[in-house]
């Protein structure tokens, strides 16, 4: 009786299947990889721009009750922010929101960043 020593057409079918699933598994979660690791950089972007908004007012020599919303200059086009202030007790402090949002694949998200400051004038005294 003779034996082959080799693998039959089948058994290199099965093979190659396997093998098949297991790289289009691997390619498809490169992909959901890609797709939350650009969410994660817009928003970390959107942070920076809340925070760059936020250092603005904090600079700022006048304070007021204000709503004021405008987009950000190349290379942010797809970002868009929002500031309200609302004035504390006798103006001594202000309640300061900065808004950043932006839209990925269809959906639009967004960075809140809250903060308490001082009126200028009472900073000024000092």
């Amino acid at each position: 009786m003779v034996r082959n020593k080799g693998f039959s057409l089948l058994e290199m079918l099965v093979a190659v299947c396997i093998l098949s699933a297991a790289i289009i598994l691997l390619v498809n979660g490169f992909g959901e990889n890609l797709h939350f690791l650009g969410i994660a950089k817009d928003y970390t972007t959107a942070i920076f721009l809340a925070r760059e908004k936020m250092v603005e007012l904090e600079n700022s020599q006048k304070l007021e009750n204000i709503k004021r919303e405008g987009d950000f200059s190349s290379p942010y086009n797809n970002f868009h922010w929002k500031i309200s202030i609302f004035p504390g007790e006798n103006n001594r402090y202000f309640l300061v929101r900065v808004k950043v949002s932006f839209t990925r694949l269809g959906l639009k998200r967004e960075v809140v960043l809250d903060n308490v400051l001082l009126s200028p004038k009472l900073l000024k005294n000092k």
